[in-house]
């Protein structure tokens, strides 16, 4: 698209070619272009994964013989400080390279196809695709792929992009969590003004607080100073070298096939790049980025059971966690624990671990798009992160100490918004109120849903090889209790046999039955041994079908419990 078709010098906003739409730098870039001999075409806009900037492909003809044109990426970059720096931080990070690292450099770090330019107001950069065709990795999802791409990214920025010994540092705790933080702890920064707003003022003073699941007394993640619990402590091994220094999954360049190697990955936005920083935040911040995309779609126990698996040395083995989650994590952790091993390092790099975990929690905490439910949760998991450091030094922590809760909002609106509210203390998971609520068969049906969803969604599609003992045995204690705590409340309160909410009880009541039979025979072929299992890779194996008789009856009971829900107005009162 042109603002005038004319083939003569450009030297007129007429004459531009309309690439951001901005009068200005796109007369700059059309003079540019005609000073360097080349052509740009095929402008094709891209999404920017809302950085502020704005993206275009092109392909650049070069009139000189001597030069290699072809596509290119044109990034206008945003005005703001952060910015403007990219340019210079992004050469920084390809003049980072060394003898040992120059692999790492040319196969995973974006090139640039020319140096970038001021033109007019702001920058332009001109960097080399990633690949003729790729997606982000945000994009990609819960693939099966996603936890042998995670790993492989988190080996190859520790260790192939560090290859030499990194810098050591030491510090107190509290101290290695605020330099993760930076400017993220400012008294007008979203953090401090949502954990006025949302948890009060205690949040800001009390070192130790509890939290309404976990009653016993954890450090306040927020109070970072030299008398807090974290400030008493000196953190060595504090190793710093070469990083990215905002590794998302959005900044993360992959092949969109499913044969697509591991290892065939690229970085872009090196705006935050840094050859002396702390080298665990990378790690820590994208496997939070990955946990954050799902988290909305947990209800709050496959929440408490990802906190455990997040904080433990090895497994994930919550059974509401999806499997691909749990993968990722186990994954990330122990790409992160094999580099501290290989330096014998692996106490102290462990600790400094669950330090990254807190801050990078915390810049979650901050971040306005989320929810004020998930942004608790990452408060919370903040909480637990801090102790799980202390844990390892074997602190006493004191008998009690003040609750603390999250502050809901009284009227409607967005759950970001950072006003004072006058909210009323209640559990993070507060239904809001329905004509059933109250009823005590609509809590248990609730919890029902909660618990058997997540788990038919991990089901759904899967192979016998894909499923997890400790997930069927799980479903099927589940649908025992359950069924047990169902026939005692209506045995309380006994209903007319012809009634309708009698029946729909009955049938929730009798799906919980034949849900933990298909359990317990699912059960049986997950511990034949693996020899056996495998025998049937590429074909319908008995294990198949009975994986598909307990998929089929977990269908049915969560439509039982939906019919039973709709009958609650004249349910159980």
């Amino acid at each position: 698209m042109h603002r005038s078709s004319s083939n003569g010098p450009v030297d007129s906003a007429d004459s531009a070619p309309v690439v951001f739409d901005d009068v200005v730098v796109d007369t700059a870039l059309a003079a540019w272009l005609r000073q360097t001999h080349k052509e740009l075409s095929a402008v094709t806009p891209l999404d920017s994964g809302g950085s502020g900037g704005r993206l275009v492909s092109g392909y650049v003809r070069e009139v000189d013989p001597d030069q290699r044109g072809g596509r290119v990426i044109v990034k206008l970059l945003a005005a703001s400080p952060e910015a403007a720096e990219e340019p210079r931080q992004h050469k920084a990070a390809l003049l980072s390279r060394t003898e040992r690292n120059a692999d790492f450099i040319t196969r995973h770090l974006v090139d640039e196809a020319y140096p970038p330019q001021l033109l007019g107001h702001a920058w332009v950069m001109f960097q080399r695709p990633a690949g003729d065709e790729t997606v982000t990795l945000a994009d990609l999802g819960l693939s099966p792929r996603l936890p042998h791409i995670a790993r492989s990214i988190v080996t190859a920025v520790l260790g192939d992009w560090n290859p030499d010994d990194p810098k050591d540092d030491s510090r107190s705790a509290a101290d290695f969590v605020v330099q993760l933080l930076g400017t993220r702890l400012g008294s007008d920064a979203p953090l401090r003004v949502w954990a006025d707003d949302r948890l009060g003022p205690q949040a800001e003073i009390l070192p130790w607080i509890s939290l309404p699941d976990h009653p016993a007394p954890l450090p306040n993640p927020l109070v970072l100073n030299e008398d807090c619990p974290l400030g008493q402590f000196e953190a060595g091994f504090l190793m710093h070298g070469r990083a990215h220094g905002d590794l998302h999954p959005g900044n993360i360049m992959v092949p969109p096939e499913d044969e697509a190697k591991p290892d065939e990955f690229t970085l872009i936005d090196l705006s935050r790049f840094h050859d002396r920083a702390p080298l665990v935040r990378d790690p820590a911040h994208l496997l939070l980025c990955l946990v954050a995309r799902f988290l909305p779609h947990l209800g709050d126990e496959a929440r408490g059971q990802l906190v455990t698996g997040l904080l433990s040395r090895s497994g994930c083995d919550g059974p509401l966690v999806p499997q691909g989650l749990a993968d990722t994590v186990i994954a990330v952790r122990q790409a992160a624990f094999d580099w501290g091993a290989a330096r014998g390092i692996q106490t102290g790099w462990r600790r400094q671990w669950y330090l990254a975990l807190l801050a990078c929690a915390l810049m979650f905490t901050a971040r306005e798009r989320y929810s004020d439910r998930d942004r608790w949760w990452f408060y919370c998991l903040a909480a637990h992160a801090g102790w799980a450091y202390l844990e390892e030094l074997k602190v006493d922590r004191p008998m009690e100490a003040q609750p603390l809760s999250l502050r809901w909002a009284q009227e409607t609106g967005s759950p970001s918004a950072t006003s004072k509210r006058d909210g009323t203390i209640a559990p993070l998971s507060a239904p809001s109120p329905t004509p059933a609520a109250d009823n005590p068969a609509h809590a248990i049906l609730t919890k029902m849903w909660e618990t058997f969803a997540p788990a038919l969604e991990q089901l759904a599609g899967a192979r016998i090889l894909d499923v997890k003992l400790h997930l069927t045995d799980y479903v099927r204690i589940e649908a025992l209790a359950f069924r047990t705590t169902l026939g005692a409340l209506t045995m309380t309160a006994p209903l007319p046999a012809a009634d309708q909410t009698h029946r729909a009880l009955d049938r929730v009541h009798a799906a919980l039955r034949r849900v933990a039979d298909q359990a317990a025979n699912v059960g049986t072929f997950l511990v034949l041994p693996k020899k056996i299992q495998l025998m049937g890779l590429f074909q319908q194996t008995p294990g198949d079908l009975a994986l598909g008789s307990f998929v089929n009856a977990l269908d049915d009971l969560l439509t039982a419990i939906r019919d039973a829900k709709l009958a609650l107005p004249v349910l159980l009162s």
